[in-house]
């Protein structure tokens, strides 16, 4: 709708151009030859021709002019545009306040999982499945991104990368390492193929599986929020990368959190800070998390 006015707008500011220099013109010509007319001592044929011409043709673009103004008053455009303004603050305000409800959602189950924990808590804490473990503590991420991202859009591809954390090095969890891997929370694409747990130290990725390194590589290495695009099956997709910062703020990352969508045209300017918040939250948990299983090698 906005656009339609903007071009509405548009429209009717070329129209009343037009409109202005063809009456300038007109009347120039018109006055040049009324003028003309009074200082000749007679009315000769080469003027009073032009003079029935023009004249006529003047009047009819006033009258023209005065029935479009009438028809289409620019207030109205001004008005709808005004409507459509404050329609959109108020959109705004609604989804900030949407989001604002998944974080206070966020940390509450963080809390749930991580605060005031018994010892037999703490050990199902380590035995839970970490995927399981991430996708409740940043459910909302997960399940509405569209909201975050304010897009129309209903598939979406996320992940956490996970630079170093104690995990089991075998399905069967006898064994924990300090090991980095990539876990795919959601892959409506089907990217999960390309998404390895290899993928960042990948110096021979290609296609859509270099793309996919590079951006993970970015924030990694800059520890910043990026967005970037990238083309994959003749269509282009927006991939937006976020830090997951330690919980003592040190100088390195605990991973990086993505998001991929079709290409967006624009992502609000409140999306680094929305995810960086999933990410301290996400931190907290993993640190939680890495705490009760480094409890349970040392026991060993």
């Amino acid at each position: 709708m906005e656009n339609v006015l903007r071009r509405v707008t548009s429209y009717v500011k070329t129209v009343s151009i037009v409109f202005l220099v063809l009456e300038t013109i007109l009347g120039l010509v018109v006055g040049g030859i009324i003028g003309a007319l009074i200082d000749a001592p007679t009315y000769p044929v080469l003027l009073i021709i032009p003079l029935v011409i023009s004249l006529p043709m003047f009047l009819a673009l006033l009258c023209v002019k005065a029935f479009a103004q009438a028809s289409f008053p620019a207030a109205a455009v001004e008005e709808l545009q005004a409507r459509c303004e404050l329609d959109s603050v108020k959109k705004d305000v609604a989804r900030k306040r949407t989001i604002d409800g998944y974080i206070e959602a966020a940390i509450r189950s963080l809390n749930l999982q991580t605060c005031s924990l018994t010892q037999e808590q703490m050990n199902d804490l380590c035995e839970r499945n970490i995927e399981d473990g991430l996708r409740s503590v940043i459910g909302p991420v997960i399940q509405l991104p569209n909201y975050i991202l304010d897009c129309n859009r209903s598939d979406f591809t996320i992940g956490a990368y996970l630079v170093y954390s104690l995990l089991p090095s075998d399905p069967n969890r006898h064994e924990l390492d300090w090991v980095s891997n990539i876990f795919v929370l959601r892959d409506d694409f089907g990217l999960g193929i390309y998404i390895t747990p290899d993928l960042v130290d990948d110096q021979e990725a290609s296609g859509t599986r270099f793309e996919l390194r590079n951006a993970l590589q970015k924030t990694h290495n800059h520890q910043k929020y990026f967005e970037s695009v990238f083309p994959h099956e003749e269509a282009d997709y927006t991939i937006v990368t976020s830090p997951i910062p330690q919980v003592c703020e040190g100088d390195y990352l605990t991973g990086v959190l993505f998001i991929v969508a079709k290409k967006l045209d624009s992502v609000p300017e409140d999306v680094e800070r929305v995810l960086l918040i999933f990410g301290r939250i996400l931190a907290n948990w993993l640190s939680k998390y890495d705490d009760c299983n480094w409890g349970k090698l040392r026991a060993r």
